[in-house]
């Protein structure tokens, strides 16, 4: 008794706040609903000390159950949550859900909690109520991620083990409510992990330059077995970094680990490594040098010492090759005391050949390495030693002496030429000259230049040398750059003057010369070369390279270089001269795109011609349909485009054109590649059935409503206008649904369309620019079936039914005569009641008191797509049989006589001919006169009629002649039959067989 008054004290404090919350809430909002407002818990009139009895205790006790109960609509729990969701062991994987649940303000505030429990053990998983325990095997992995009283469920799973797989389904609770969403699980799949780590390097590896490495696992939140760790020749003692769910490496690259490998690895419980990648290092670093020589050939190299002077004798030929250890390969080349050399192979730079050494290749040399992380040089002093030429003792290469009996006589014409010189005009000045006197200081001049000028007479031109490329090929139009270099002989003697050098055309005689560029400021060059032929270095560092742009036609020739300087140096190096080519210009323009093409986003695009320098007759413009009224930036020697391109500029043609004189001479054509968000976003529809093929319907608006007929099959084929092309996915009350066509993830195909299909499904394109939806809700419609009606009488009267089942639900109406009863009535003669649920319609029809036989009663069905009806005929009572009865029999009777006569005319007719083919000859008895068959088993076949005692002949007749085939027959004895003949005595009996022929 005491825990009953404990409980009923309980009862009376919640009826005591539900009438606090009552007055409340008519305070605020009027009176409540009729229904609230007239239940009210039972007044109890009690004595002080006094307690409640057991008969009125019971309704105080049920009175919370059936407040909640009369209350509680499942019609608004809903749960939106995917189906299945698939994830990788010992990854995360976070489940989007959101719910609904029925909840009124007249319940009492209580707190709300909510629950995710493992359908297959019914442990719980995760739950916001701190006074629940969570599974073991799941606490600390599955946690709410949202909060419940926003109608958040999401679910978020770390650390997924083989173990989890299974259904899970979600439970609120919400004081007296609560509710299992059992017909919404999900499902869980866990496999095996295959997923391979991420190594990020955010910019490229220096040498000496640290840098982050970052291993991580796509999909891994940490807080579970994973483990990272790295391996590769360039860690050495490097201790990574390990973060929550990645490993960050902070590695100093050196030249050597260049080519490398480096592994992430990914570990699970006792080091062991279950998945892994590996990258090769690609190492920044600068050039080492390093020079070998080699004397007669470049195979057998020699490595050059750096403090020791190399020495060479004159006249042999010597390669030096100079290498550079770096990434990316420097770019190579040689000087001499800072003079810059032409390569000997422009596909080696680093090769220099000197085939004949001589005095003037003595000097410094430099080899230089370009790259982007520094410059780097290394230098070797050549000595050229001067010998006497050797001696090739070898008696088979004995020259004799003929060279030095050569050397020997030019030296006696030259001195015998010289003192013939020195003699005349010393006779010339001196003819007129008294005896003993002396010459003037004028008449003395002459005599003594002339040893200088003989001298000159007898200067050596070896010192004079140029380097430059034979042959040289350009495009008209555009520029070139002929390198060059040279020496010549240089006294300390020669008085200090400006050194002039001069490149000229080769005419066909020296008076034809062309000057085209030079250093003297007192020459004139040609005026067709005027400005376009220039000197791109000083020729005080013996560089006399050739710059020549806007190349012609009329250019091409030999060219040869002069040098001019003070009274003693002037020299044409005939010997080595320039052959310029012009060609017609086929170099097309290059259209650079510094990034890629956005809508919406102004972007530079430049046009440039390889190989023009600007300052010519060419000219750019651009052409296309993205262009519009914009005006592009020339430049010296290119043009660029401001552009700002629109989503219809993707696809369509830029063209750049070079022009000369307004004449379009050569473009370059591009497609527009933009991206944009997804636009014109569509939804087609297509109907299918069995007797027609598909047909196109139209484009669904976004929200409209589509009628299917349930049956047909149908298809949505969802579109969307993006570049790239967007992600489409189709889902239906939030839940995505799997692609009819996995390679075509657009389109939706249903191929018997149900009742469950109705409702809003929806395309989402997933775009880094945006993801538009749009939705088209499916309204399921089913043809009108008219099931009935039918009648039958009772005690009341005659009592009828009709039922028809459509979408949208159809409507019932009865016609009796040419009155229409439909809805619910009811009258003295007749009571109609309809009801309908969902698609189903029914209605009953009762008729009381007599009916007339001509009277038509009919059940008609309609919706907005049709109507059917179908006419009852009224059945007759029970009591008109009387005479029916007698008529019947009658009827019966007469057919049966009728039947019998026809019987007997039958077999008389069979006997009559029967008797005709026992009259027939022998040849014919195998013939069965009635059937038309040939019997090959006997010669004679007993007839129905013959006696059961009259055995057949014992010889049997052959087949006849010419018949070669035999044939064999099957007798199979089905049963014995009593039979009484017409000929034969009473008593006598016929035995039946059938006889089969086989071949």
């Amino acid at each position: 008794m005491e825990l009953q008054a404990k409980e009923c004290q309980e009862s009376l404090a919640t009826t005591r706040s539900w009438k606090k919350r009552e007055r409340s809430l008519e305070r605020e909002h009027g009176p409540a609903d009729t229904l609230i407002s007239d239940f009210r818990p039972p007044q109890l009139d009690l004595d002080s000390g006094s307690a409640l009895s057991d008969a009125d205790m019971v309704p105080l006790l049920l009175l919370p159950l059936l407040w909640g109960g009369s209350l509680q609509d499942n019609s608004g729990f809903e749960l939106r949550v995917q189906k299945s969701v698939r994830v990788q062991e010992g990854l995360c994987v976070f489940l989007p859900c959101s719910f609904s649940y029925s909840w009124s303000v007249w319940h009492p505030p209580a707190e709300l909690y909510v629950y995710w429990y493992g359908a297959r053990r019914d442990n719980l998983v995760a739950t916001n109520n701190p006074n629940r325990v969570v599974s073991v095997e799941t606490e600390g992995r599955f946690r709410l991620l949202g909060n419940p009283m926003t109608n958040d469920c999401s679910l978020g799973i770390r650390h997924a083990r083989r173990s989890d797989t299974g259904n899970y389904y979600f439970r609120v609770e919400k004081g007296y409510m609560n509710h299992n969403y059992q017909d919404k699980m999900l499902d869980l799949q866990v496999t095996v992990l295959t997923e391979k780590p991420d190594i990020r390097i955010p910019e490229g590896l220096e040498s000496g330059r640290p840098t982050r490495l970052t291993c991580s696992l796509p999909g891994y939140c940490g807080g579970g077995s994973l483990s990272f760790s790295w391996a590769g020749a360039a860690l050495d003692s490097v201790k990574p970094q390990s973060l929550s769910n990645s490993s960050v490496l902070t590695l100093t690259p050196k030249p050597t680990d260049h080519g490398t490998d480096l592994t992430c690895q990914i570990k699970r419980q006792g080091n062991r490594v279950i998945t892994e990648r590996t990258v090769r290092l690609n190492v920044s670093y600068a050039p080492a040098l390093t020079v070998r020589f080699s004397q007669g050939n470049c195979t057998a190299l020699k490595t050059v010492s750096s403090h020791l002077p190399l020495l060479v004798p004159e006249g042999q030929f010597l390669c030096l090759v100079c290498e550079a250890d770096s990434n990316p390969p420097a770019t190579l080349s040689w000087s001499q005391d800072g003079k810059a050399l032409s390569p000997s192979q422009p596909s080696a730079p680093g090769v220099l050949e000197l085939p004949h050494v001589g005095a003037a290749d003595g000097g410094k040399f430099t080899c230089w390495a370009q790259h982007p992380l520094g410059s780097q040089n290394t230098s070797l002093s050549l000595s050229v030693q001067r010998s006497p030429t050797p001696c090739r003792c070898e008696p088979e290469e004995q020259q004799g002496s003929w060279p030095v009996v050569l050397t020997v006589i030019r030296g006696s014409l030259m001195g015998a030429g010289f003192l013939l010189t020195y003699g005349l005009t010393w006779i010339y000045y001196t003819r007129d000259l008294d005896p003993g006197s002396t010459l003037s200081d004028a008449d003395m001049v002459p005599l003594l230049l002339l040893p200088l000028l003989w001298g000159g007479s007898l200067q050596d031109n070896s010192g004079f040398k140029l380097r430059v490329q034979k042959s040289v090929r350009v495009q008209e139009g555009l520029c070139v750059v002929v390198p060059c270099s040279f020496s010549y002989s240089w006294s300390l003697w020669y008085n200090p003057a400006e050194l002039y050098v001069y490149w000229y055309w080769k005419g066909p005689n020296t008076h034809r010369n062309s000057l085209v560029a030079t250093n003297d400021p007192t020459k004139a060059v040609s005026v067709e070369t005027q400005g376009r032929f220039y000197l791109l270095e000083d020729p005080m560092t013996n560089n006399c390279s050739l710059g020549i742009r806007d190349a012609r036609k009329s250019d091409a020739g030999n060219y040869f270089f002069r040098v001019e300087r003070g009274y003693f140096v002037k020299h044409n190096y005939l010997d080595e001269t320039l052959n310029l080519k012009v060609t017609v210009l086929t170099e097309k323009p290059d259209i650079h795109v510094p990034e890629g093409l956005e809508s919406g986003r102004p972007t530079r695009l430049t046009c440039s011609l390889p190989g023009y320098c600007g300052w010519g007759s060419l000219s750019f413009s651009w052409v296309g349909a993205a262009l519009g009224s914009l005006k592009p930036q020339t430049l010296l020697a290119s043009s660029v485009l401001t552009l700002t391109p629109r989503p219809r500029d993707h696809g369509t043609n830029l063209s750049c054109q070079v022009k000369r004189q307004d004449r379009v001479i050569r473009e370059r054509i591009i497609r527009l590649n933009v991206s944009y968000a997804p636009q014109n976003l569509t939804i087609s529809i297509f109907f299918r059935n069995v007797t027609e093929m598909t047909r196109y319907v139209g484009n669904a608006r976004n929200g409209s409503s589509l009628p299917v007929l349930e049956g047909d099959a149908l298809r949505l084929v969802c579109a969307a206008d993006s570049n790239p092309p967007a992600t489409l996915s189709w889902a239906q009350r939030g839940e995505t649904l799997s692609p009819s066509q996995p390679s075509s993830p657009g389109i939706l195909e249903l191929p018997r369309v149900e009742s469950g299909h109705e409702g809003e499904v929806t395309c989402r394109a997933q775009h880094p620019g945006g993801s538009p939806h749009v939705s088209l809700y499916l309204s399921v419609q089913s043809p009108l079936q008219l099931l009935g009606p039918s009648c039958s009488w009772e005690d009341a009267g005659l009592h009828c039914s009709c039922s028809s089942h459509a979408r949208p639900a159809p409507s019932l109406r009865w016609r009796l005569g040419e009155q229409l009863l439909e809805g619910n009535l009811s009258n003295a003669s007749l009571t109609v009641t309809s009801t309908s649920a969902g698609p189903w319609a029914n209605s009953s029809l009762s008729l009381r008191g007599g009916l007339s036989s001509s009277l038509r009663l009919s059940c008609e069905a309609r919706n907005a797509h049709g109507a059917a009806s179908a006419a009852i005929l009224l059945p007759g009572k029970s009591g008109s049989l009387e005479g029916v009865v007698p008529g019947a029999l009658g009827g019966a009777g007469a057919m049966a006589l009728l039947s019998l006569c026809l019987c007997l005319i039958f077999f008389c007719i069979l006997k009559a001919r029967r008797k005709q083919a026992a009259g027939r000859p022998k040849g014919k008895d195998d013939e069965d006169p009635v059937m038309g068959t040939v019997s090959w088993g006997s010669k004679h076949k007993p007839c129905p009629d013959s006696p059961l005692d009259q055995a057949p002949p014992a010889e049997e007749s052959p087949p006849p002649e010419g018949q070669q085939d035999i044939y064999y027959a099957n007798v199979t004895f089905l049963r014995r039959q009593s039979q009484e003949p017409q000929d034969q005595e009473a008593g006598s009996t016929t035995e039946y067989s059938e006889i089969n022929k086989s071949k």
